[in-house]
């Protein structure tokens, strides 16, 4: 099979995009939320029952009050109410922003050529190193490489920013809600204590010590994480990270980046974007995975 690009060898697509939606100076309505109307969440991959049943969890999970269960609750009830999105955040912004004053929220939206060509990579290498499976109306969602495999699923990239939001590790500057093909981002305007008295929780007694800081003399400097940046400093960041990532998909979704005299090697593609999405997800593991408190200074 040969491959060209349909914009030629030398023009990039971005398959992300940055947009900023609001923040607490900011009068919430119709048309704050025009961008989610632009690039609409993908509806197909839950029921209606299941989009209930993420509402009243998302209910459970934020009623403790706690920022990990406000966070943890808006992203299921996010997940739940889909396209319906808008009056969520109507109703749950306000107080948000009360708990994060110099928050701000973004959607980072996905472009539909980069699902395109994820889902075309997804069945090359299925009939190119699987050629037994058969096209037929039943067997057609047996192809699922990259669900399987990708840290993305070739389709949710919520995961892809949340190395940014953990840069200042132990300290967290924002969270990624995931809205399939797009993703929300909060930032919250400062960084959040991600440790927690050790141990937490059972599992901890069983995590291996790389970011334990109970040593004085650790490798992790305190001022690199300490609030000396501004809401500002963040929001450069962000579309700084970005505009990383679009260099980097624009070439892991093009197949005729993997071509040589013409002829796709999807193997080789897909390699690579594995290998990529690994580097991702070990970084997340590191990044957030901390529970120790700095030492008390006598």
């Amino acid at each position: 099979m040969t491959i060209e690009a349909a914009e030629g060898a030398t023009a990039r697509r971005l398959p992300f995009e940055t947009h900023r939606l609001c923040d607490r100076t900011t009068t919430l309505g119709a048309g704050v939320w025009e961008p989610l109307r632009h690039f609409p969440a993908w509806e197909g991959g839950i029921t209606k029952p299941g989009r209930e049943k993420l509402r009243e969890e998302g209910v459970r999970l934020a009623a403790d009050g706690s920022p990990k269960g406000v966070i943890a609750g808006l992203e299921s009830a996010i997940l739940g109410a889909g396209n319906d999105v808008a009056h969520l955040l109507d109703a749950n912004l306000p107080g948000l922003f009360e708990s994060f004053p110099d928050a701000s929220l973004w959607l980072v939206s996905t472009d539909s050529v980069l699902l395109a060509r994820l889902a075309f990579l997804r069945v090359r290498y299925a009939l190119e190193l699987t050629p037994d499976v058969h096209l037929n109306a039943d067997e057609y969602e047996s192809l699922r490489a990259l669900s399987g495999h990708s840290l993305t699923q070739g389709v949710e990239f919520s995961d892809l920013i949340k190395p940014l939001l953990l840069t200042f590790s132990p300290g967290a500057i924002g969270y990624a809600f995931p809205w399939p093909p797009h993703t929300l981002v909060l930032l919250f305007g400062s960084s959040i204590e991600l440790r927690q008295p050790d141990p937490p929780s059972l599992a901890s007694l069983y995590a291996p010590s790389l970011m334990n800081l109970d040593d004085p003399d650790a490798w992790i400097d305190p001022e690199f994480w300490r609030d000396e940046f501004s809401p500002g400093d963040l929001e450069i960041l962000l579309a700084w990270w970005v505009s990383r990532l679009n260099l980097v998909y624009a070439h892991a979704a093009n197949p005729a980046g993997f071509a040589g005299n013409g002829l796709h090697n999807v193997a080789q593609q897909f390699a690579w974007l594995l290998t990529v999405e690994r580097l991702v997800l070990d970084a997340i593991c590191i990044l957030s995975g901390v529970q120790s408190p700095w030492p008390t200074q006598q």
